[in-house]
């Protein structure tokens, strides 16, 4: 994966989504998915009726985005921006997809310059070896870029009244133990405090909890389940939002 090769640097273009798909998809989803599955909706009260706000999920199955758009839909008549992984197809940022650098991303893309340069190392090619460190300063800061410029858009998102869906977990884990990471949080308070720098009262995140009986078996359960929000004002620390999170979505 090569970052620094992008031609926006992995932005996320608001003028790229399709608002008129991403409605009929919406409504297709809210006449099938009920006929494949039995969905229960907890709490939906606990969704803020208007304004931008981050939706928080445990990440399992790629079938849990159909499922939270659902959710917002049926509950808000809404439609939500996803943060994705990076590179994601133009199709699904039509879809109100946000492509993102996560940390195994950089890490992937660092190893692989780690190697150039061992190569270089081993046959003592001392210009090669200058070669590989360059590649590899380049490929840390363009990632480094990328990241601070999609949050910048995320932020700017929410402050237009946007909603916002993040998996907190950066992968999906079925059947494991909901586990935030902390890097995500410090993210998500930083956005909350430039909010308030913005003159905006502060970031509101909703916990969902989907609970799956088993995705694979026709007419299974499916449980969505609203936790409690908490805004993100400058109060709160990134240790205070994941303890909160565990507390709401309990796997």
């Amino acid at each position: 994966m090569n970052y620094s090769s992008g031609d926006d640097r992995g932005r996320y273009m608001q003028t790229e989504i399709n608002l008129k798909l991403i409605y009929r998809v919406l409504k297709l989803l809210k006449i099938l998915l009920p006929l494949v599955y039995r969905i229960e909706y907890w709490n939906t009260e606990r969704l803020p009726r208007s304004g931008g706000f981050l939706m928080v999920v445990n990440h399992q199955y790629h079938c849990d985005i159909p499922f939270e758009g659902l959710l917002l839909y049926r509950i808000l008549g809404r439609y939500a921006l996803y943060v994705m992984q990076a590179n994601l197809p133009r199709a699904l940022r039509r879809l109100g997809g946000i492509s993102i650098v996560r940390r195994k991303d950089v890490v992937r893309a660092t190893h692989r310059a780690k190697l150039e340069a061992q190569s270089a190392l081993d046959t003592g090619d001392e210009q090669m070896r200058q070669v590989a460190r360059r590649n590899r300063t380049d490929e840390l800061n363009a990632a480094r870029l990328i990241k601070a410029t999609i949050y910048q858009t995320i932020l700017d998102l929410l402050i237009s009244g946007q909603i916002v869906v993040m998996h907190p977990q950066k992968t999906r884990r079925p059947k494991m133990p909901f586990e935030p990471s902390l890097d995500v949080m410090r993210e998500i308070v930083s956005l909350g405090e430039r909010m308030v720098q913005s003159g905006q009262p502060g970031l509101s995140v909703v916990p969902v909890q989907i609970c799956y009986q088993n995705p694979y078996v026709l007419r299974s359960r499916v449980q969505l389940r609203v936790g409690e929000p908490i805004l993100l004002s400058g109060q709160v620390t990134a240790s205070m939002l994941k303890e909160h999170l565990l507390e709401q979505i309990q796997t």
